[in-house]
This record gives structure tokens, C-alpha cells and sequence, in this order.
């Protein structure tokens, strides 16, 4: 019984890191940004364009939206709530 439950631990040891490394992957496919009235939003394809249209409509030079300053995010969050619909 003892050699079984090493080898059972033995197990979930070598499997930990692989569960860990996969859920740390996924976690680069979704980006969640907050606004200043702590809304959560998902970073997608959606909000890209979105963000590219807004850009557009500000006359403004495309910045990533994580580079764009705290006030140009808090602007786009306060336009995006007003563009519910936008692509």
C-alpha cells in the first residue's frame, strides 16, 4: 500500500508542471482590462476593432491599446459605453 501511494504521488509531481504551464497559456489568449468604475472588460477581436474605430474617430495615430495612456483608456471606456455596437 505505502509503494502504491508513492507512486501515486510520484504521478501527480511529474503532472503538476504540465497543468500549470497549459493554464498559464491560456491565460495569454484573454486579456481583461478594468475601468475606473471597476467594470471588467475581455480584450478580444471585437474590442480591437472597436478600439481601431474609436482611434478613427479621435483623428488619433494607432497605439496599442495597453500603451495608450490611463486617460485615453478611461476615454475609450466612457466612448465604448456610449458605441455599445460598435464592431
Amino acid at each position: 500500500m505505502n509503494r502504491f501511494f508513492l507512486s501515486l504521488m510520484l504521478g501527480a509531481a511529474l503532472i503538476a508542471p504540465s497543468a500549470i504551464i497549459a493554464d498559464d497559456q491560456d491565460h495569454d489568449r484573454h486579456h481583461y482590462y478594468y475601468d475606473r468604475e471597476h467594470k471588467k472588460h475581455e480584450w478580444n477581436d471585437n474590442e480591437d476593432r472597436a478600439w481601431r474605430k474609436y482611434e478613427e474617430e479621435k483623428h488619433m495615430t494607432h497605439v496599442e491599446f495597453e500603451k495608450a495612456s490611463h486617460k485615453v483608456q478611461y476615454d475609450y471606456w466612457k466612448w465604448r459605453a456610449d458605441h455599445p455596437d460598435a464592431p
